[in-house]
C-alpha cells in the first residue's frame, strides 16, 4: 500500500455538539426493571395489549399463542404491573383468534363501562366484558368486513357521549370475504364509527390508500387541548420513515401523510401523556432500509428492539425529533418484538408491556417495565447523544471528507492506536488483523514520521498462535521506546489464554524491537486473564491498571514497575460495574489521575485521583460512557479526553475533562464513524495530535487529526 500524505486540519474555531443531537437512554442491560408477565418453554407468546381499570391498579392483558395469531391468553395484574397472576379462563371462541387481539375501555351515553377486545382478519370479531374483565362474551363478527391489527386504535370522539372512532389497515386480502391483494400491493387505512359505547360499528371508511408508501398500524392520540387527532403510522414498505396524519373534525377528514423524524420511526406506536403534559410513546424500533438522495439511511440504536420516545405533541406537529429516545430492552431476533401496551398509573408511573426474543435461541415471551419521567429525565441529562440530520429525519452517516489524514488501511482490519514522540519523531502503533475479534492472529505495526506528514513502517511485531492487540507506546526513563501489547490465544472462537507482552527499541535507526518478553504481574493478584492495557512512566516508575474480567464484575488493581516488565501491586480498587481499559496520567503536582472504562452498572466511566504513595483514592463518575479512553494535559493546564462516543453512529470525540467534578464536555467529533475510537493523544508545538481508527469507509483504517489549541475556550 502507498501511504497517503497527511492532511493538516487545525480546528482553531471549535464547535460544540448540541445543535443536531438527542439524548439516548439505554435500559436494555437493566434487567432488574423487567417483570415477566408470561413465559412458556417452546411456546411463542407475542403482541400484547393492556387496559388499566378505574382503580389505577388492575391491569388486564391479552396476547396470542403465536406470531399475530393463535389462541388468546388472558392475564391480570392487581398491583400496577409489579406482579401478574395465573392465566385466566377464556371463552371457547378465543382459541380461534386469527390475529393480534386489541383491548380497550369504553363507556356509553348512559355511563355503562365496558372492556372490549377485537380480533382481526376476516371478519373482524369482538368480545365484550360488562363486569371489568371478570367474565367475557364470545368473539362475534362486527360486520361483513375484515382488517389487519384490528382495531389498532380506538379514540373517544367529542361528537357525543359513547362515540368512538376505530382505526385499522388492510393490504387488500381481508377487507371483504373474497377480496385479494392487488399488484402492486396497496395498503389502505380505514376508520369505523360507534355511537353506542363500542357495541356496534359502522362499515369502514377509506382514509388513505397508496402503493408507494404502505401506511399501517395506526396509533392515535389527541392534542393536549383535545381539538385534534394525530395518528402515527408504520411505513411497511420500508422506503420512508414513519408518518403522521391529523384530523381537526373528529375523523371526518384527514391531512395528507407527512414523514416523521427518525426518532419516532418504527412500528405499532402506543402513546400516553405524562403528568407534565409530555408524551411517552413506545414502539418497535425499525428504520427504513431504502435510500434518499443517494445517502444510505442510518439505523437507530433501537433497531429491532423495544423503543420509546419522550417529547411534546408540538414536536410531532412541527416534525422535531423530541426530547430523548430510549431502548427499553434488547430483542435477540430480527425485529420480531414490541407491539406494546402503555398505561399511565395514578402516581405517574408508566407501565409498558410487550413481547420479544429476550433470550437468545428461546421463544419470545411477555415482559412489563415500569418507568418514571423524573428518573428518565435525570438519565437523559447525562446520556450519550444521537447525531441527527438538520431536519431530524435521519441519523447522520455522512462523513466530512478531508479533515483527517488516512495513515494506513492495508489490512482488512486496522485498529486500536497509540501515538508518542520519541527522539524528535512521531510514532504511531496499531493492530492489524482481519476482524475486530476472533480473526487471524493480530500483528502490531509501528509507523514513524519526521513531521507527521509522511509516514513509513518502523517495525512489525508478531507471535505465532497469539492475537496481539491494543499496542501502547511509552518512553522509558533510560530512553528506550517501550511497546506493550496484549496477547490472546484462541481455539476456534473460544479464548483459551491471555498474556501481556513488552518489547523495547533502543535506536531510531533500527527497524526492529528487541524480543517480546512476557509481563510478570504480582503473584498476589495475578490471574490467567490479566490485562495491563496501558502504562505511564512517572520518574523511574511505570504505573498502570491491571483489569481482570469476571463473570459478574471485573477487578482492577494499580500496579507499578521499575523495568516495565515486572509489576508489583500498589492498590486494589473496589469499583462498581465492570472496570476495564484505564489510562494513568500525572499532574504537575505529582497527583495521579486515572480514567477507566466501565462496561457494567451505569456504564459511566470513572475518574480516580490520589497523591503519593497512591494508596488513598478519590473516585467519581464521569458523566459519559467511555471506550478506549486516553487523556492528556495542555500547556495551560487543561485536561483533554478522547474516547468513543456511543451514539448512532459511534464516533471518536475529543473534549475537556474537569478532574474536580468528573465532568466531560465533548467539543469535537473526529471524522469517521462505526467501529471507531481508541485514540492516541499528544500535544506538540501548540497542536493536539490524535491517532484513531474508524470504519465508515467499509473497513477499519488508521487516521491522524491535528487540532489547534485551545479547545473549549
Amino acid at each position: 500500500m502507498k501511504l497517503l500524505p497527511a492532511i493538516s486540519l487545525l480546528l482553531f474555531n471549535t464547535v460544540t455538539l448540541r445543535a443536531a443531537e438527542i439524548p439516548f437512554i439505554d435500559l436494555a442491560s437493566e434487567t432488574d426493571r423487567q417483570v415477566v408477565v408470561d413465559r412458556e418453554a417452546g411456546q411463542y407468546l407475542g403482541h400484547p395489549t393492556t387496559c388499566v381499570l378505574d382503580d389505577g391498579k388492575t391491569v388486564l392483558c391479552v396476547y396470542p399463542k403465536g406470531h399475530g395469531k393463535g389462541a388468546i391468553v388472558y392475564k391480570r395484574s392487581l398491583d400496577g404491573g409489579k406482579s401478574w397472576g395465573a392465566r385466566l379462563p377464556t371463552p371457547a371462541s378465543w382459541a380461534s383468534s386469527k390475529e393480534v387481539p386489541t383491548l380497550f375501555r369504553t363507556i356509553d351515553a348512559a355511563g355503562k363501562k365496558r372492556v372490549i377486545m377485537f380480533s382481526g382478519l376476516y371478519p373482524i370479531r369482538m368480545a365484550v366484558s360488562e363486569d371489568e374483565g371478570e367474565t367475557w362474551g364470545e368473539l362475534e363478527a362486527i360486520g361483513e368486513f375484515g382488517g389487519i391489527v384490528a382495531m389498532s386504535s380506538v379514540v373517544p370522539l367529542n361528537s357525543g357521549a359513547g362515540h368512538y372512532l376505530a382505526l385499522f389497515h388492510d393490504d387488500g386480502r381481508f377487507i371483504s370475504r373474497d377480496s385479494k391483494r392487488q399488484e402492486p400491493s396497496v395498503m389502505t387505512l380505514y376508520s369505523s364509527l360507534s355511537t353506542d359505547g363500542g357495541l356496534t360499528w359502522s362499515a369502514p371508511s377509506n382514509i388513505h390508500a397508496s402503493s408507494d408508501i404502505h401506511l399501517c398500524e395506526p396509533g392515535a392520540l389527541r392534542s393536549p387541548d383535545g381539538k385534534q387527532i394525530a395518528v402515527l403510522l408504520r411505513e411497511n414498505a420500508r422506503r420512508k420513515n414513519s408518518f403522521v396524519i391529523f384530523s381537526d373534525d373528529e375523523g371526518k377528514s384527514w391531512t395528507a401523510p407527512r414523514e416523521l423524524p427518525v426518532t419516532l420511526t418504527g412500528d405499532r406506536h402506543t402513546a400516553k401523556y405524562l403528568p407534565d403534559g409530555r408524551l411517552f410513546i413506545s414502539f418497535r424500533g425499525k428504520t427504513a432500509s431504502g435510500t434518499r438522495a443517494g445517502v444510505g439511511k442510518s439505523r437507530m440504536p433501537t433497531e429491532g428492539d423495544w423503543a420509546a420516545w419522550v417529547g411534546r405533541y408540538e414536536d410531532i406537529v412541527e416534525g422535531r425529533p423530541g426530547e430523548y429516545v430510549i431502548r427499553i430492552a434488547d430483542n435477540h431476533k430480527g425485529w420480531d418484538t414490541t407491539y406494546p401496551g402503555v398505561e399511565l398509573l395514578p402516581d405517574g408511573t408508566v407501565l409498558t408491556t410487550t413481547y420479544g426474543h429476550w433470550q437468545e435461541g428461546e421463544a419470545p415471551y411477555i415482559l412489563s417495565v415500569r418507568l418514571r419521567a423524573d428518573e428518565l429525565d435525570a438519565r437523559a441529562a447525562v446520556a450519550a447523544k444521537l447525531e441527527l440530520s438538520k431536519d431530524g429525519r435521519e441519523a447522520i452517516r455522512l462523513i466530512d471528507e478531508g479533515q483527517a489524514a488516512l495513515l494506513w488501511d492495508a489490512s482488512p482490519h486496522n485498529a486500536f492506536t497509540d501515538l508518542v514522540r520519541w527522539r524528535e519523531k512521531f510514532y504511531c502503533t496499531f493492530r492489524e488483523s482481519d476482524a475486530h475479534v476472533n480473526g487471524a492472529d493480530g500483528k502490531v505495526r509501528v509507523l514513524v514520521s519526521e513531521n507527521g506528514e509522511a509516514w513509513e513502517t518502523f517495525a512489525v511485531l508478531g507471535r505465532d498462535g497469539v492475537d496481539l492487540r491494543d499496542p501502547k507506546l511509552s518512553v522509558a526513563p533510560d530512553g528506550r521506546l517501550m511497546l506493550l501489547a496484549g496477547g490472546s490465544r484462541y481455539e476456534g472462537k473460544e479464548l483459551t489464554g491471555r498474556e501481556m507482552l513488552v518489547a523495547f527499541a533502543t535506536s531510531v535507526g533500527s527497524a526492529r524491537f528487541g524480543e517480546m518478553q512476557r509481563v510478570e504481574i504480582d503473584p498476589q493478584i495475578a490471574t490467567p486473564g490479566d490485562w495491563l492495557w496501558r502504562v505511564t512512566w512517572h520518574g523511574e516508575t511505570a504505573f498502570g491498571v491491571v483489569y481482570q474480567a469476571g463473570a459478574a464484575r471485573n477487578r482492577a488493581h494499580l500496579v507499578a514497575s521499575a523495568d516495565g516488565v515486572h509489576y508489583k501491586l500498589v492498590q486494589r480498587f473496589d469499583l462498581p460495574g465492570k472496570p476495564s481499559e484505564a489510562t494513568v496520567r500525572f499532574g504537575d503536582d505529582g497527583k495521579m489521575l486515572i480514567v477507566i472504562r466501565n462496561d457494567g452498572g451505569d456504564y459511566f466511566g470513572r475518574l480516580g485521583s490520589a497523591s503519593p504513595p497512591y494508596t488513598d483514592w478519590d473516585w467519581r463518575a464521569i458523566d459519559h460512557r467511555l471506550g478506549g479512553p486516553d487523556f492528556c494535559q495542555t500547556p495551560d493546564g487543561k485536561w483533554l479526553l478522547g474516547t468513543r462516543r456511543y451514539s448512532n453512529p459511534p464516533r471518536t470525540v475529543i473534549g475537556t475533562l474537569d478532574p474536580e467534578r468528573g465532568h466531560f464536555e465533548p467539543q469535537i467529533l473526529l471524522p469517521g464513524a462505526g467501529d471507531t475510537s481508541y485514540p492516541g493523544m499528544l500535544v506538540h508545538d501548540g497542536i493536539l495530535w490524535v491517532s484513531y481508527y474508524a470504519s465508515h469507509s467499509g473497513k477499519s483504517a488508521i487516521y491522524l487529526a491535528k487540532i489547534g489549541l485551545p479547545i473549549g475556550g
